[in-house]
């Protein structure tokens, strides 16, 4: 009896020892695979300025250094850092930041990088342009023409954030937001993805817009490290659709996007995914104006939050997913909030319980638990019979 509880226990120790030495080993491969620029899936969320006009400081504000604590409890791990410049025009040359607007001040930005470290997070960079409101009072970034000149002013923008990037150890660059118009300008593009791998070594992607513009507009995909997508897809045709419909819907989506990934052979992440706290918004995502015209609906909210994880969780052709988007303020959003954020309502418990609540096994350890589990069984059955 003696000798068998001794067995018994060194048996139980060698196990904990085996544990310890594949868990090592695992976190070992993860890091060799992460500095040779293999990233693991990227649990992501947008944080950007949108909510607070002329506010330039608002990256190193105390209340942003909490929201982004928030931010880490839910189980975020890469935040997309946006930084918006602008343009006056559709058809200008000339891209500059707006601290009046929403543009952040380099030094906030820098801050909010070293703060997101600090919180044992990765930063993907994403610097975007806006066209002035008073040239469209709807404006939006696709409708930006094209030129020779606005490509010389595009890299100097793109290469000065890539030239930052480099300099703040930051693990992605995205070297461009849904512009549209631009992207079938493809030696202009590879010329620019060029300038930045000059200044930044780490992986880079673009951001392009979920109808058309991912897959057909742009070519040159090969020249990056990732395809980003910016997935507003539509979920359903009609108002409060079941998680099932939605799921289904993503699904059929799904099935498309993997077959589009068999062809450029490139990992895919959505830069941007989300839905407003309204009515409709399962319906048309990417409509914003939906919270000035349409009803609070936080369960919508949740649902769609719900039936993307379940539709799309272990996608062996998803890489990453970058929810749209974080406030800097810790106490946005909340039970009267129609905004895309998901802070402080039913959406944020649906992500925090995806993100934090369920584990993520190590299949590599599986094998070696099963083997320990039935030897466990076995010196029990003998036992009892000895016994």
């Amino acid at each position: 009896m003696i000798c068998m509880n001794r067995k018994l226990v060194l048996l139980f120790t060698l196990t904990i020892i085996l544990i310890g030495m594949l868990n090592v080993a695992l976190e070992t491969s993860l890091t060799q695979a992460s500095n040779n620029n293999v990233i693991v899936f990227q649990k992501g969320m947008s944080y950007a300025t949108y909510a607070f006009k002329n506010r330039p400081d608002q990256y190193e504000r105390p209340e942003s250094d909490k929201s982004l604590e928030s931010m880490k409890k839910v189980g975020i791990e890469w935040v997309a850092l946006n930084v918006i410049w602008y343009q006056d025009k559709y058809n200008s040359t000339t891209i500059y930041p707006n601290e009046t607007e929403y543009s952040p001040t380099n030094e906030s930005v820098v801050h909010a990088i070293n703060k997101i470290h600090e919180l044992e997070m990765k930063v993907m960079l994403k610097p975007m342009i806006d066209v002035s409101k008073e040239t469209d009072p709807d404006p939006w970034r696709g409708k930006i023409q094209p030129s020779t000149a606005w490509f010389q002013s595009y890299a100097n923008f793109i290469n000065f954030f890539a030239t930052l990037a480099n300099q703040t150890n930051v693990e992605m660059l995205c070297i461009g937001t849904e512009l549209n118009r631009t992207a079938s300008w493809e030696p202009e593009w590879r010329n620019i993805i060029s300038g930045v791998r000059q200044r930044y070594s780490r992986p880079l992607t673009y951001a392009a817009i979920w109808w058309k513009e991912f897959d057909e507009y742009v070519k040159w995909w090969d020249a990056l490290d990732y395809v980003g997508i910016d997935a507003y897809f539509p979920l359903s045709n009609k108002s409060d659709p079941t998680i099932t419909e939605m799921k289904e819907t993503l699904e059929s989506i799904s099935n498309y996007l993997n077959l589009f990934y068999t062809k450029v052979t490139k990992p895919i992440i959505f830069t941007e995914i989300g839905y407003l706290s309204a009515n409709g918004t399962n319906i048309e995502p990417w409509n914003y104006h939906l919270m000035d015209t349409n009803e609070l609906d936080l369960q919508e909210q949740a649902d769609c939050y719900e039936a993307a994880l379940q539709a799309l969780w272990n996608r062996t052709w998803l890489n990453g997913t970058y929810w749209w988007y974080w406030q800097t303020s810790p106490d946005a959003g909340g039970s009267n909030n129609k905004d895309y954020t998901p802070q402080n309502k039913p959406a944020q418990g649906v992500l925090t319980h995806w993100y934090s609540v369920i584990p993520e096994f190590p299949s590599a350890l599986i094998l070696p638990l099963f083997m320990i589990a039935t030897l466990l069984a076995v010196i029990v059955y003998r036992r009892k019979r000895f016994q």
